[in-house]
């Protein structure tokens, strides 16, 4: 019998000492929180440069459950957004359980290995931003795997792949994404800080210099990205989406 969902994380690429103590406690947090759920490890062959699709598709070939949780190895949410979203993947398709990322500082990611749990007050290694959607942490039905074909094996690296995905689930499946309420504190995803990577993020910020700084020349947005950081610390999620909303409508006017 098949089992109803399965988590499934993809690992391998270039393990150091700090993704592996972060693959370690992911791969215990889903065993603490979602005992029922079975967690298949997909890697992409060790001689091969790292591709998250490949690896996806090696876990993918170990189960046979009928909901996914496709996730990352260095990132968590918590148990009743994740819920929800398998709720809504096993009608919809596919859903998101989360909509910002607080990727931890450092420290913060040390506290959450001493035994601390994830929470909105730890410090961040950069202001929260939106997360891909489709990246990260994402459930899907194994019938909608199968359409859009997985991920693309062809992304090496890191970068596009989950856009890639994202993208081809617009297109083939037709389902919009359905993120959980905003009000709901703990629909987000929290990313663990691998000091590994910084010189590799540093260049993955500069390769994105030219697209922010495109962003940040409408006033609107800039508020909106400051008020979006502040606004979790102090109010409900429910404030924030309105904020959120009214800066899509006063960008809505601008244009018409």
């Amino acid at each position: 019998m098949a089992d109803p969902v399965a988590v499934l994380i993809p690992y391998g690429g270039p393990v150091d000492q700090w993704r592996a103590q972060a693959f370690d406690y992911v791969h215990g947090w889903y065993a603490r929180h979602h005992p029922e759920w079975p967690i298949h490890v997909g890697r992409s062959e060790p001689t091969a440069t790292w591709s998250k699709g490949a690896a996806v598709a090696d876990a993918f070939a170990q189960c046979d459950a009928d909901i996914l949780v496709i996730a990352d190895a260095d990132s968590v949410v918590a148990r009743e957004p994740l819920r929800g979203a398998v709720a809504a993947a096993m009608v919809h398709g596919w859903a998101m359980p989360h909509r910002l990322v607080y990727r931890l500082s450092t420290v913060a990611t040390s506290e959450v290995y001493e035994g601390r749990d994830p929470d909105i007050t730890m410090t961040l290694d950069r202001p929260l931003y939106r997360g891909v959607k489709a990246g990260g942490i994402v459930t899907m039905r194994r019938d909608v795997y199968e359409t859009v074909g997985g991920i693309d094996p062809r992304f090496e690296g890191w970068g596009g792949e989950d856009r890639s995905l994202e993208v081809a689930l617009n297109t083939l499946v037709h389902q919009s994404l359905k993120y959980q309420r905003r009000e709901e504190s703990g629909s987000k995803v929290n990313s663990l800080r691998n000091i590994s990577d910084r010189e590799e993020r540093r260049e993955m910020r500069q390769q994105n210099i030219q697209r922010k700084t495109r962003r940040m020349r409408d006033p609107q947005k800039a508020r909106r990205d400051y008020q979006l950081a502040a606004v979790d610390q102090r109010h409900s999620w429910r404030q924030r989406a309105k904020i959120d909303e009214e800066g899509d409508d006063k960008n809505e006017s601008r244009r018409t």
